[in-house]
């Protein structure tokens, strides 16, 4: 599993545990997870989201929703995958004016950082973590699915 780091400039009294449940939260933002398929963007972000008691999106879910249909249709039905992230940016667009998102951890596809969901993320507060791990690691957690 990859480590996740969080800088002490985010918390209020780095000698305090970050969060605990039921407890006043001393971190507040978004955090961005984003890494290549099968790296661990969703377990290890609904874990990192428990932990701090924050609501946890995968990005791929609420394009799900959003649309109706799977990721798979909807991009049958463009040309370019540069459309079809135009399209599926809307998702995001709509998850972020939420207000159940505005402490919240949202684990974003490989393309995250690229196209029209770069141009969404790059305008809220946020903290971004890529996550990286060894090709024989991913080639492992490929095999287990």
């Amino acid at each position: 599993m990859a480590p996740i780091l969080l800088q002490k400039r985010y918390m209020k009294n780095a000698n305090k545990p970050l969060v605990a449940r039921k407890r006043r939260k001393t971190l507040r933002m978004k955090i961005f997870l984003i890494g290549v398929n099968c790296i661990g963007t969703t377990t290890i972000g609904a874990k990192l989201a428990v932990l701090l008691d924050y609501p946890f999106f995968d990005l791929d879910e609420e394009i799900e929703t959003f649309f109706g249909t799977s990721i798979e249709r909807l991009q049958n039905q463009f040309l370019t995958i540069y459309s079809f992230r135009k399209e599926a940016s809307k998702a995001l667009k709509r998850l972020l004016s939420r207000r159940v998102s505005e402490d919240c951890v949202i684990a974003l596809p490989p393309s995250g950082l690229m196209d029209n969901y770069w141009r969404i993320v790059k305008k809220v507060a946020r903290t971004t973590v890529v996550l990286k791990d060894k090709p024989e690691n991913i080639l492992r957690r490929i095999h287990l699915l």
